[in-house]
């Protein structure tokens, strides 16, 4: 990736998956891996109709975004802010953790 490339990237979460989500019961992660070359690698991701910032020199970037999310058809577009390598892309539906 580099400043000016902006993949396109889709998600689909179907009825009864997105019922576990409004009840609360499984969330929605993003989970980004980069090489790990210690660099700074930034990027506005819009997901749906909103927009997250990653800035981050690690190799990995994880966001919970349940509330971004919808039932049906979601996308993922990636606004490289400039120079990075970027090994995979994960949406992850995963139990929601409510251990307090």
């Amino acid at each position: 990736f580099d400043e000016g490339f902006q993949p396109l990237y889709f998600f689909t979460i179907d009825e009864e998956d997105f019922e576990d989500i409004e009840d609360e019961d499984r969330e929605v992660k993003l989970i980004m891996r980069f090489k790990d070359d210690n660099s700074r690698k930034r990027a506005d991701v819009q997901i749906n109709d909103d927009t997250i910032f990653v800035d981050v020199n690690s190799g990995r970037y994880e966001k919970d975004i349940t509330e971004l999310s919808k039932e049906g058809e979601n996308f993922i577009k990636i606004f490289a802010k400039n120079e990075f390598e970027l090994i995979q892309l994960e949406v992850r539906l995963e139990k929601e953790d409510n251990s307090e």
